[in-house]
């Protein structure tokens, strides 16, 4: 791996263990601290240089090559307020429920995330030992038709999923109907896909270049640098092209979003303990929203204010297309923080979990995803709240 994802060792890693004998590793501690989609770069910079080798000069290029983004609708200058899709000024309150599986998966699985309407939901089950990959269409499960290992990491509002498989390096595929098939990457080079958007356009990585697909059928296009000694990856993916992820100079690390038209920014640095950051990542982005993890916190950014802001006493903070943000403030509780208040997320069918780990909320806040751990051998239960 040239990246230590810490999704996939920290949490899909230790997840994978056969369902039906005890447990050997702390899964509650392996899913709460996963720390969704954090990146720890620690590739030297010259592996930009080498992918240039190992791809026989592949130049680097803004996405422009590609079809043109519509312009991206304005995202709101501060966070929502009580008056937004839903909030608890209007009785928003949510139920539970498990995510259908399939017979043979004996009803344990995990959920990676879930499209910005919150119909499509992605993850796997594992049953007998075999491990799934699943698309759910609301609460009915698909198995994918696929290579063993599969990960899926993004899903669009189509139901178009990309992800990968790792054996000895990362392998890109996209999931449509139901069918996985290889996106094109050069050869012996690891590539990652890790988000798609409602265009098509998919954001990853090859070799430490953040990439963009202009599209399932497309090339990948390097995403431009701010200039020599970067490398890094691209981790998410707005609507309108926006780019957000992170690059590595040295020994720092900071997020950057490329426009659509390929220019690459910084974000400014999070303050924590009264001193910017000097490492931090993006890891999503949604109408203008972006948030990643910094040390111990998760920050989130308004694109088009620039404004950041840190999320501090809590596990995860996923943020939504309205500013909402998506909170596990301890290993046991999950709720989502509509900038008017919070909303709590209920356990399935009342009983406390061992742990949650929600993973994506929906863009006007009414369904959000995860996975529970709902018995203390570690079996896990994928869920989707629902919020009225």
């Amino acid at each position: 791996m040239d990246f230590d994802d810490e999704r996939a060792v920290r949490l899909l890693t230790p997840l994978r263990q056969e369902p039906r004998r005890p447990s050997t590793v702390d899964v509650r501690r392996a899913v709460v601290r996963g720390e969704r989609r954090r990146v720890t770069l620690r590739v030297a910079s010259a592996a930009v240089v080498v992918l240039a080798v190992l791809v026989g000069g592949w130049a680097v290029a803004a996405p422009e090559a590609g079809p043109k983004p519509a312009p991206r609708p304005a995202a709101s200058g501060s966070r929502p307020s009580g008056n937004g899709p839903s909030s608890p000024a209007t009785g928003l309150q949510c139920t539970a429920s498990a995510l259908e599986m399939p017979a043979n998966a004996m009803g344990e699985g995990m959920v990676t995330g879930a499209d910005p309407s919150g119909r499509y939901s992605i993850g796997e089950g594992t049953g007998l030992g075999a491990g799934q990959t699943l698309l759910w269409d609301d609460t009915k499960s698909r198995v994918v038709d696929g290579p063993n290992g599969l990960v899926l990491e993004g899903v669009n509002a189509h139901g178009v999923a990309v992800g990968a498989t790792d054996v000895k390096k990362h392998v890109p595929w996209v999931v449509q109907d139901g069918v996985a098939r290889l996106l094109a990457h050069p050869d012996g080079v690891d590539a990652r896909p890790y988000a798609i958007n409602g265009k098509g356009q998919i954001a990853g990585s090859i070799h430490n270049q953040p990439v963009l697909w202009p599209g399932p059928d497309a090339a990948p296009v390097p995403l431009r640098l701010p200039g020599p000694g970067y490398s890094g990856v691209a981790r998410g993916i707005d609507e309108d092209g926006t780019v957000v992820g992170e690059l590595l100079n040295g020994d720092r690390s900071a997020a950057y979003a490329w426009s659509p038209d390929g220019t690459p920014k910084m974000l400014p640095a999070p303050v924590l303990d009264g001193r910017p950051a000097t490492n931090y990542g993006a890891d999503q982005v949604r109408n203008g929203w972006a948030s990643g993890r910094v040390g111990q916190a998760w920050a989130v950014w308004n694109l088009v204010t620039g404004e950041v802001r840190v999320v501090t006493g809590g596990m995860l903070a996923m943020v939504n297309g309205a500013g909402w943000t998506l909170e596990s403030p301890t290993d046991t509780e999950a709720s989502i923080d509509t900038g008017a208040g919070r909303v709590a997320l209920p356990a399935v069918g009342g009983k406390a979990p061992f742990a949650i780990q929600p993973v994506a909320l929906s863009d006007d806040g009414h369904v959000a995803v995860g996975t529970a751990i709902t018995e203390q051998n570690g079996r896990r239960a994928p869920v989707r709240w629902v919020c009225r």
